[in-house]
């Protein structure tokens, strides 16, 4: 009788361990929804209205039409961290926009190259 005592004993504590842990991930799941929610401070926007406004087919078109706050015609700044570009030999080569990713990794560093290009001339002319 006693070993079925401390079978069921860590039966039990495993099934509290488990249950811990899927209120863990729940728990953390909650919160990444969470922050996908909340509204970008720079835009205004929240991550779910942009996602939306992107599956529609918006690619943000031209920025300069719109007025900032104070009415200029200029785009709003904002703060980039880092700046990726999918190419076919990336970890994941899709992604919900484009099934298959067809780029090469030269072409990807080669677009790279001049984006950075068109982002110091204009914090230049800017």
């Amino acid at each position: 009788m006693d070993g079925i005592a401390n079978t069921t004993a860590l039966v039990q504590d495993m099934l509290k361990e488990v249950v811990k842990a899927n209120d863990n991930r729940k728990q953390q799941q909650q919160e990444q929804n969470d922050n996908r929610k909340r509204k970008d401070s720079s835009t205004g926007v929240s991550s779910n209205d942009n996602n939306e406004r992107l599956r529609a087919g918006d690619k943000g078109g031209n920025r300069t039409s719109s007025s900032n706050s104070n009415g200029s015609k200029l785009p709003k700044p904002v703060r980039v961290l880092h700046i990726l570009k999918k190419h076919v030999k990336s970890r994941r080569p899709s992604s919900w926009r484009v099934p298959k990713i067809a780029i090469t990794k030269d072409k990807a560093i080669e677009d790279l190259n001049v984006l950075i290009e068109m982002l110091k001339e204009a914090e230049q002319s800017g």
